[in-house]
């Protein structure tokens, strides 16, 4: 057989900025440290700490090529290898340990000749940024980053960014969104997918799978951050923030109301749940939704991940292309998951509405406050809820009448004039007893 493609051993790079601009950027010199099977390491020259040993690296090869790319491309595509070296590099850089609320990311204009483009400055090849080893914060005082920590954080980070590089090679392909439509999915299409790719590679670590209703358990095994990888941490924290949890008592007033999940504070969504993490959590506890709903097995999940990533639609639209139903249909029985998936004020033969988790017992074993939390009405005759729902939220009212009441018809209405609600707002209800 041919001899792989050879990598560099010395790179001129830049660390991207803001955009397509050289200026944004930082150049750094990066000396190739280990070229492994599917991933070579590169090492800012201007690292003030040492880095991995060559066992270390080895160690993050074996398991980014023996489990993460096959879970990931099995999943959302394939690599395209712009730099022809049929590897993805990965280079460790102080310029990341300098910026504030970042661990690593990709930078879609490095991939740009994939659309016969250029971008001033970018590297052209599938690169991970991320953080240096640097114990003392010679870098950022505020950032003291050992290697046994990135030893940890690294495998579902990588995991997470890399799937933005097969969304990224998907939209830029024939056919993709961007290539026909000048766009990319939106925020909570990349990062929900990115943050299901988290879970999945799980599965294959801890030798479960889907539709298996695991509960705390199994959760707590993927949640553990002084020993194992946080392969399941991201999608509950988040759903638990848009819940309203935060640690404290009470817990936020208006959750998940309006909380809603589909844009970044950026975006415009200012709810009383943005922690910079609402386009992560929730949208990929709906895809997982969408997999558990339309698909049978692991195959059916493979193949209708990769139809979401590749579909030329955006938003709702991707998920009405992927499963043929108007998005009403969808988002009412997925706000009602929340609330009903395993939660004993249900008949049991009723309770299973996500079929790969439980979603009552993850979060009442955390924290009772962990869990989505209705407002309660018990034995009034007339309730009444005054709320605000936010793009794509619910608010979730749970009313227990008098024994004796008569038939009751429900209406909702607008605050101001007291008149029909928008087209796009729905009353659903679920009949308990």
């Amino acid at each position: 057989a041919a001899a792989p493609p050879q990598v560099e051993d010395v790179m001129e790079l830049l660390v991207p900025g803001n955009g397509c601009d050289l200026e944004e950027g930082t150049p750094v010199t990066a000396e190739v440290v280990y070229v492994g099977q599917s991933v070579a390491f590169l090492w800012d020259q201007a690292n003030p700490a040492p880095g991995f040993t060559d066992a270390e690296y080895a160690a993050f090869d074996d398991f980014l090529t023996g489990t993460t790319l096959a879970v990931l491309t099995d999943h959302f595509g394939d690599f395209s290898d712009v730099d022809d070296n049929d590897r993805v590099l990965v280079l460790l850089t102080q310029e990341v340990n300098k910026r504030e609320n970042l661990a690593g990311f990709v930078f879609s204009g490095d991939l740009a000749p994939l659309v016969g483009a250029t971008c001033p400055g970018a590297n052209d090849a599938e690169i991970f940024y991320g953080l240096a080893p640097d114990p003392d914060g010679v870098a950022n005082p505020e950032r003291q980053i050992t290697k046994a920590a990135l030893q940890l954080l690294y495998p579902p980070l990588i995991a997470h960014e890399l799937t933005h590089v097969l969304q990224f090679v998907s939209a830029f392909s024939e056919g993709g969104i961007f290539r026909e439509k000048g766009v990319f999915k939106s925020s909570w299409e990349l990062e929900g997918g990115a943050t299901l790719a988290e879970q999945l590679v799980g599965y294959e670590v801890f030798g479960e799978g889907p539709r298996l209703d695991l509960g705390y358990t199994s959760w707590r095994q993927g949640a553990n951050d002084d020993e194992v990888p946080n392969w399941y941490v991201d999608w509950v924290v988040d759903m638990a923030v848009y819940f309203g949890f935060n640690g404290e008592d009470p817990p936020l007033d208006a959750a998940p109301e309006e909380c809603s999940w589909v844009g970044r504070e950026s975006e415009g969504n200012e709810g009383p749940c943005e922690t910079g993490r609402a386009v992560y959590g929730v949208p990929s506890t709906l895809i997982r939704w969408i997999m558990d709903r339309y698909g049978d097995d692991a195959a059916d999940d493979r193949a209708l991940v990769r139809r979401i990533t590749s579909s030329p639609f955006r938003g709702f639209a991707t998920l009405e292309d992927v499963t043929g139903e108007e998005i009403l249909d969808l988002l009412v029985p997925f706000a009602v998951t929340l609330w009903a998936d395993g939660n004993p004020a249900l008949p049991e033969s009723e309770r299973d509405w996500l079929s790969s988790w439980n979603v009552y017992d993850v979060f009442s074993s955390i924290n009772p406050d962990a869990r989505l939390r209705p407002y309660v009405r018990d034995g009034v005759s007339e309730p009444q809820l005054d709320v605000n729902v936010r793009a794509a939220s619910s608010a979730y009212l749970e009313w227990t009448p008098p024994m004796d009441h008569d038939p009751t018809s429900l209406r909702i209405r607008a605050p101001t004039d007291g008149g029909p609600l928008p087209g796009h707002m729905v009353l659903w209800v679920l009949r308990v007893r």
